[in-house]
């Protein structure tokens, strides 16, 4: 497994070329990532982000202190945002804007206190974007 750090001051294209392959290039055309990715860094100044290769599941993931706090995973069909907020306080205001929620069984869901499974496609719209970025900056700053 692949990892790189700092990424933040990295242009998309850029982390998208070293992630390569098939993910990489559902990357460097996600506009959902690019637009998403934006409003983090610019919502929350200070976030450090990391990118993770993995040939089969490459994510960004998120920190503003030693812990992170979000995990957006590329997939083909979208992405799928993995945020440290629980579903409880979240779900319905990001369901009413048509963003779909399939919970994940991984580490975040059983640690508890995580929202898993945001799914946004390659194309959300512009309210779906900023409602998931939203959620991430809350985290970045709790």
């Amino acid at each position: 497994m692949k990892m790189r750090y700092d990424t933040e001051d990295l242009a998309l294209a850029e982390i998208a070329q070293w992630i390569g392959g098939r993910r990489g290039q559902d990357a460097a055309h996600s506009c959902t990532l690019s637009k998403l990715r934006n409003q983090i860094l610019r919502k929350v100044p200070g976030t450090r982000e990391k990118a993770n290769g993995h040939e089969k599941m490459p994510y960004l993931g998120y920190r503003h202190d030693l812990v992170d706090v979000a995990y957006i995973y590329i997939q083909a069909g979208g992405l799928v945002v993995d945020v440290r907020r629980s579903r409880r306080s979240i779900a319905p205001a990001i369901q009413q804007r048509g963003v779909h929620i399939r919970t994940k069984d991984n580490y975040q869901e059983r640690a508890g206190g995580w929202t898993t499974g945001i799914r946004l496609p390659h194309n959300a719209t512009g309210e779906q974007i900023g409602a998931v970025a939203g959620l991430i900056a809350a985290a970045l700053t709790s």
